[in-house]
């Protein structure tokens, strides 16, 4: 039995051949992986596509894959955001998303300053923890034992950063 990051990794492949089995015809991939759209552009594309460009036998259950597939991978920071606020309840208060290591992060963090001073950040795990880092030096933030750091990290990774 696949795990769940297994069986998103594999649900993930399997789109991304239906993808290129039904782009790749008429122009590279490059065309459209350089492309940041919202969900409902990359729908009128397909439309277009098929009404005006002749993209032919795009069945209804295969253009919905097609479509999770573009609009997880290729699509704007903030439909990014919106997405993953759909898929996450958030914090009443602070606006944090409740996941794994989130409280731990409420703590820590909103003690000083309001959680939108990092909601809107997108750092690397690596640049977080130089901020963390600089935060104990100068700032007077308690030094973390390293389970703690690394579950903030950990947090901050998947939720507050480029890929998150």
């Amino acid at each position: 039995m696949l795990t769940l990051p297994g069986y998103w990794a594999c649900l993930s492949y399997l789109n991304w051949e239906l993808v290129k089995g039904y782009c790749t015809g008429c122009h590279s991939a490059m065309k459209f992986t350089q492309q940041k759209l919202t969900r409902d552009r990359w729908q009128e594309l397909l439309v277009w596509m098929q009404k005006e460009q002749g993209l032919k036998g795009l069945f209804a259950e295969d253009e919905v894959k097609v479509l999770d597939y573009l609009s997880r991978h290729y699509t704007t920071e903030e439909e990014k955001r919106k997405q993953l606020v759909k898929r996450h309840k958030l914090d009443e208060e602070t606006g944090l998303i409740v996941a794994d290591n989130w409280i731990l992060v409420k703590g820590n963090c909103t003690g000083c300053h309001s959680a939108r001073k990092f909601l809107q950040q997108r750092l690397s795990r690596e640049r977080w923890q130089e901020v963390i880092q600089w935060m104990q030096k100068n700032q007077g933030l308690v030094k973390f034992d390293s389970d703690t750091e690394n579950k903030i990290l950990n947090y901050l990774e998947a939720y507050y950063s480029p890929q998150g």
